[in-house]
């Protein structure tokens, strides 16, 4: 009882398992961007002068994009749409039900 009452005079409150569509959204566009420019890219329209007539379908920004993240994180570059891809699904899920299979199944 005391930690009820020590927790309402702090303002600490329980972590809820809402769905976070926001976060979600903004996490399948960075995800689907990041994808279209490592698919689309080719180094050697990067520094090519004059442009090529086949233009990324990103263009300059995805070009830029492809080449930064392809120059930190080299091959594994490409786990990042599928990582953003999955934060993405995540957000738009409830941990509450997720919570709720694993018990069912466990207790059947």
């Amino acid at each position: 009882m005391t930690k009820a009452i020590i927790e309402k005079q702090v303002g600490i409150k329980k972590a809820t398992p809402e769905k976070q569509a926001t976060l979600g959204f903004v996490f399948g566009i960075i995800s689907i961007l990041s994808f279209v420019s490592l698919y689309d890219y080719d180094p050697g329209s990067f520094h090519s002068s004059p442009p090529t007539q086949n233009s990324p379908l990103l263009g300059q920004v995805g070009l830029s994009l492809a080449s930064n993240i392809l120059g930190i994180f080299g091959i594994s570059a490409w786990l990042l749409p599928w990582l953003f891809g999955t934060l993405s699904f995540l957000s738009f899920r409830k941990t509450q039900n997720k919570a709720k299979k694993k018990e069912y199944l466990l207790n059947h």
